[in-house]
Formats: structure tokens, sequence, C-alpha cells
């Protein structure tokens, strides 16, 4: 009976996204009064070049993994472009480049970002240009009415020209059901084929949804362009009238999994980048239970929507450390809990979350993941850490996909509690330990002691057992709060680092 209850909300959920704000379009609305007392964050002091050539930017992954974040216009403004970490993104894209249903198209807030586009320049990251439109009525026009057509055409081109962009990203939410298939597979055919005249290395993309609800055809669509960024996300949001995931990696039917699987099946991995969220979502509740009834926040209100859409990572982990934290082993995602006048679940993803997405997007051969949003994490580190430990960038290096050393990451999250992940490199083939002590220099476990060929590897350590709320499939060892060690051996080589266990 569980399951069932399970897989009709998330039926519902999913539904409702097609007919609710998306997490883009919500973001929008949420942040538009912003607009008024916007202070355009100081920019470089050398301006951006406009006769730069798009197209010239490295393959910098040395897994061969595009890196690709949106950007939005709110977080700029509050100084993020200063925060990222440009060694280890491919790709940036500016958010939004809003589109009307006349082709007429409008620079985000405080464009030009000549800092941000100084720096992407510096550290060879490719700089898209993502143009916006959740309007069905609006977005028909944009696809079959010719005029409309060519002046966004034009406009794109116009703003590659002046700005030196790498690529445009399309992002058309809200498609009716009759516009989904040939009208904008066709649409994104003759965009490529139109910038491509003048600038044939420029990257063009659709941000497509994770779920086909209807009408869409992903293989030609995929065919039509040069990759889709898919929205791995929105499954629950505000809109939900139950808490759960964002981006569930597995569940009952409605999952990242499956979307790749199932509704992505005929696409090429190659074609693909798998969108993941830095943000969650806050309800209230009258139960403690996963997937909880949700009920409104204020008497006066009938819902949630006056909620802020998303609540950044961040925010998450500086303002709610202290609450109950859970991990759910059905759709491997982390949520927290507390109780005051009623219940209160935040739903995200954190280091270990996410490792389950990365490590599948690279078992899958996909071209690489993405973020919504850069910025979420600002003044953060550990989902750096945690891309630099899955794909890590080295420009001596960048076409190769052999270490060039040996290299011990540091263990994340760190604190943890149950479960932490450890990444490390190995130059050259060998065999390889790697074990955990205590202050004394007791060994506690052994998570790793056999051969490896080189390459970059990652040992999963927790201590809860399968089945308990926050275990996972990891091997597990019973221990106290404290400081631990952990060493890697191979060879000459041995390095050291320490862990922190907080219960």
């Amino acid at each position: 009976m569980m399951k069932i209850i399970f897989l009709c909300v998330l039926i519902s959920s999913v539904d409702l996204a097609q007919s609710y704000r998306s997490i883009h379009q919500a973001e929008c609305v949420y942040h538009t009064p912003e607009l008024q007392s916007a202070q355009k964050f100081p920019q470089s002091e050398k301006p951006f070049s406009s006769q730069y050539s798009p197209g010239r930017s490295l393959l910098r992954s040395v897994s061969g993994k595009t890196v690709f974040g949106f950007l939005p216009w709110w977080e700029y403004s509050r100084g993020s472009a200063n925060n990222l970490r440009y060694d280890l993104l491919s790709h940036i894209a500016v958010a939004f480049f809003e589109a009307d249903g006349e082709g007429n198209i409008k620079n985000p807030p405080l464009w030009p970002w000549a800092d941000l586009v100084n720096k992407a320049r510096i550290n060879n990251v490719k700089l898209i240009m993502s143009v916006a439109n959740f309007d069905s009525t609006q977005i028909n026009k944009l696809l079959n009415v010719s005029s409309s057509r060519q002046k966004i055409f034009n406009g794109i081109l116009d703003k590659i020209k002046i700005y030196g962009f790498d690529g445009v990203n399309i992002d058309f939410e809200n498609l009716t059901l009759a516009d989904r298939g040939t009208p904008v597979n066709t649409f994104m055919k003759d965009l490529s084929g139109f910038i491509k005249l003048s600038y044939p290395s420029s990257e063009i993309s659709f941000a497509s949804p994770a779920v086909n609800s209807g009408g869409w055809n992903f293989s030609e669509l995929a065919n039509s362009c040069d990759y889709l960024f898919i929205m791995g996300y929105d499954f629950y949001g505000s809109w939900s009238t139950a808490t759960g995931p964002s981006s569930p990696f597995t569940g009952y039917f409605f999952n990242i999994s499956n979307s790749i699987n199932i509704d992505y099946n005929s696409v090429q991995g190659d074609k693909l980048i798998l969108g993941v969220p830095y943000y969650g979502n806050y309800w209230r509740t009258d139960s403690k239970e996963p997937y909880a009834a949700v009920v409104p926040f204020d008497s006066n209100r009938t819902g949630n929507n006056w909620v802020k859409p998303a609540l950044p990572y961040k925010d998450i982990i500086s303002g709610y450390a202290s609450k109950e934290k859970m991990w759910d082993d059905v759709t491997k995602s982390r949520w927290l809990r507390w109780q005051d006048t009623k219940w209160n679940q935040i739903w995200y993803d954190d280091q270990v979350s996410l490792t389950y997405k990365y490590d599948f997007a690279t078992a899958k051969n996909l071209r690489g993941i993405g973020i919504w949003a850069l910025g979420y994490d600002d003044g953060r580190k550990e989902l750096w850490d945690l891309i630099e430990g899955k794909f890590p960038t080295n420009i001596e290096d960048a076409f190769s996909n052999i270490p060039v050393d040996f290299k011990l990451y540091q263990n994340y999250p760190n604190p943890f509690n149950p479960e932490t992940v450890i990444n490390y490199q190995i130059p050259f083939s060998g065999h390889v330990t790697l074990k955990i002590f205590d202050l004394l220099g007791r060994e506690i476990a052994t998570l790793v002691d056999k051969y490896h060929q080189s390459g970059t590897y990652y040992s999963k350590f927790s201590t809860l057992p399968a089945g308990q709320a926050g275990g996972s499939m990891a091997p597990y060892y019973k221990l106290n709060s404290g400081v631990y060690i952990y060493t890697l051996r191979s060879g000459q080589f041995s390095s050291s680092k320490k862990m922190i266990l907080l219960k």
C-alpha cells in the first residue's frame, strides 16, 4: 500500500510540474522585485573586447566530462561570480536573456557582466547565452511564426557577435502538447544551422524536462542541436501537496535513473548533460514521516506558492545545521526534519546524494553534469571538492585521461554522519590500500586492499548498516564521535588526511 500511495503522489507531482511554475520560472518571478534595488557588482577594470571570437575554449576536464553551470542574474548581483571555481567549470550559462513572442530579446539585469566574461576567458571557460521564455502562447509564436523565428535568430546571432558567446541554450518551458514535437525540433535544427553558418564551433543546446509527459521526441530534439541539458529536478517543488526530493536518483517510477534509462533511452549519452539542483524545498506538515502531506505555512494563505521557491544549499547548511538529518534510501536523498507547532521538512541534495548522480552520469557515458544554480553554494567548498574528485581538471593534461601523480582528496562531507566518500587518484598500476586509523594509530577499518589500474577512484565509509535511516550499501563500522585518520598507500607513496565523525 505504501508503494501505491507513493507512486500516486509522485505522478501527481510530475503532472503538476507541467502546469505550475518550474523552478527556473518561479525563481525569475520571485527575484523580479529585486530589480529596483539591485546594485551593479564592481566590474573588472579591464573591459571585455566585443571583437573576441567565440569557440576558443579548450576541453579542460581530465575526465572528458562537461561541467555546465547556470549563473542567474540575481546571484551575479550578489557577487557570486567572485567565488566560482572557474578551474572546475567547462561552461557558464548567463541566465537569462528573456525573449518575447515577437522575437525580441532583453538582456539580463546588470548586463554586461565584464568581470565574469574576463574571468571566464582567462580560465578557458565557455560562455553560453541562456535564452528563456515560459509562456506557452509566446513560445508557440516563436516556434511557428516565421517573422518571430527570424527575429529571435537574428537577435541571438547579434549578441554572439557582440559579446563573443560560445553558444546558446534555449530554455523554453510550458510548451503546448502540439509544440513539443516537430515545431520545437525544427526550431532548434534551423537555429543551429543559422548560427553555425557564421560560427561553426558554436554550441547550440536545449534545456529539456526530465520526464516525457507527452509529445516530446527527445531523440530528434537531440539530433537538432549539439546537446540537451536535462533539468534533473522539479520532481517535487514548492507547489507539491507532499514532501519529497526535488531530484530522486531512484524510486518507484519517476526518478533520474528512469529518466535516462527510459525517457532518454534513444539518445546518445554524449548528447546529454544531467542537471542537478543546488537547492532544497521546505515544507510544513502534520507528520514527521517522509512524503507527508503538506500544510500551509500561514492560515491566511491557501498554499505554499508564497514561500521562497527554493532554499539555496548554502542557506540550508548554515541555517539548519542543528536539525535532525535523515537519509531516504529509496530515492538516495537527504532531508531534514524538526518540530515546532508543526513538523518541518527540507529535502535537498548534498555530497552523498550527488555522488550517486555523478557516478551514474559517468557510468552511462553522459556528456557531463550541470548545475542549477551557480552561486547557491556561495562561500562553501564541499560541492566543489566533490566535482574536483569526480571530474578533476588540469590544463596541462587537458587531453589526457591518465592522472600524472598520486592524490588523496579530502573526504566529503566532513564533518560527516553517517556516511562520507573518499576520492583518490593513482598515476600507474599497483597495489593500493586505504585504511582508517584512530588518533592512537590503531587500525579501525580497511576500505581498499587490492590492485588498481591507473585512474581516479572513490570509496564510501559508513557508520550505519543498510536499511537504517541514513545508512547505505557501503560497509559500515560502529564508531564514536571523534577525529580519525585515513591513509592511502601504494608502493612508496603514502598520504593521510583527517576526518571528523559527529553524532
